[in-house]
């Protein structure tokens, strides 16, 4: 892959890849680096067409999270829920500019992590179920049981939370 087509793949999806990888870590500087590793390894090892790239890139982003979480682990005696940094930032802010998608996106953030995976990938990086299915390793039919269970946990959270 030359680099004047991977700028043209960087600016076509690096912000879902971003959301994507903030949806997973919640962390800002983690969520970049991710990004950065991810692009990196399709500048090294990638002659993909554009429809399997989208795909490609967030799984491997979201192996290199998990590769992440493992090396966090051994290198520390926390259990593995404390390595998981919850930190609130703004930078999706700049990607989503309309107020009530940034309480709807906050609301997905605290959603429980499969939940959080699924609608991130669904709504916000235009993923079908077949492709959901796929990268969260997942069958279609528990994609769309999975993705129907988190529509309702959202409305309850949003519903209790005053925002609808």
């Amino acid at each position: 892959m030359n680099n004047q087509s991977l700028e043209k793949l960087y600016k076509q999806y690096a912000n879902e890849v971003y959301l994507y990888a903030f949806s997973l870590c919640k962390n800002h500087h983690e969520a970049q680096e991710l990004v950065s590793d991810t692009f990196f390894k399709a500048l090294v090892s990638l002659n993909k067409n554009d429809g399997e790239f989208k795909y490609w890139l967030l799984r491997v982003c979201k192996n290199l999270w998990i590769d992440n979480i493992r090396r966090k682990k051994y290198m520390s005696d926390k259990p593995l829920e404390d390595n998981i940094a919850v930190s609130a930032t703004d930078m999706f802010a700049s990607l989503i500019k309309d107020e009530d998608r940034r309480i709807i996106y906050e609301a997905v953030q605290n959603l429980p992590q499969t939940y959080n995976e699924i609608i991130t990938l669904y709504y916000y990086c235009n993923m079908p179920l077949k492709e959901i299915s796929a990268v969260m390793d997942i069958s279609p039919g528990a994609g769309r049981m999975l993705i129907s269970r988190a529509r309702k946990c959202l409305k309850k959270q949003l519903n209790k939370e005053d925002f609808i």
